[in-house]
């Protein structure tokens, strides 16, 4: 995991009062819009149950499944045209499953 995307999706959290939570997965798993893993294994828990350190120093309170599918596909998104202006594009359409982007000149986009 990047831990750029779990700071921001804890800061998301964080703002939008736990409307914005990466530990819904459990409950997704119950309406059957993520696979069944063995949630016995999972408490529940909430976005403040993830504790993040230094670099890449994670520290989970409770067990819990996380799903980053709300937050990880922008952050792709935003990494690929970062690349690509890196890289002298001026103009482009950047698209992930549905998370969008564009940049540059419309007119250059046609």
């Amino acid at each position: 995991m990047d831990m750029a995307v779990l700071k921001s999706a804890q800061e998301f959290s964080r703002k939008s009062d736990g409307v914005f939570d990466i530990t819904m997965a459990r409950q997704l798993v119950k309406w059957d819009y993520l696979p069944r893993p063995d949630t016995r294994l999972c408490s529940g828990g909430s976005w403040r149950d993830i504790v993040l350190g230094d670099e890449y120093n994670i520290r989970f309170r409770r067990r819990m499944i996380v799903d980053l599918g709300g937050i990880a596909k922008g952050f792709a998104v935003d990494r690929a045209v970062g690349a690509l202006k890196n890289n002298a594009v001026t103009a482009g359409i950047v698209n992930a499953g549905g998370d969008l982007r564009t940049f540059g000149s419309p007119s250059e986009l046609v």
